[in-house]
């Protein structure tokens, strides 16, 4: 978490990301988020507010805007995301997904 406390934004160029837990660390380190309009990263970040959802054409300069002013993200906008519960609920679907296969 040093790295994002020390940062003004967290930028997340992907197109395939889909669990998001590194914009969640993010987030929880108080650092608004620029991504791509990507499905699953995009929603999460549109419906708890947690930056700019970019298109590839401005994608850039929504992030040099940004480098000049840091946004900080309340803690209660990732309240629902919280690791202990996250974590048990990717291990559930897991072993689901490994019990059904077998």
């Amino acid at each position: 978490t040093g790295f994002y406390k020390n940062s003004n934004v967290f930028v997340m160029a992907s197109k395939s990301e889909t669990q998001g837990l590194v914009l969640l660390e993010a987030a929880s380190a108080g650092l608004s988020s620029i991504v791509l309009n990507m499905p699953v990263i995009s929603d999460i970040v549109k419906q708890n507010k947690l930056g700019s959802v970019a298109t590839k054409k401005n994608f850039a300069s929504i992030v040099r805007k940004r480098l000049k002013k840091k946004i900080i993200i309340k803690k209660s906008a990732i309240a629902k995301y919280d690791i202990i519960k996250t974590t048990k609920q990717l291990k559930n679907l897991y072993e689901k997904t490994i019990s059904q296969s077998q």
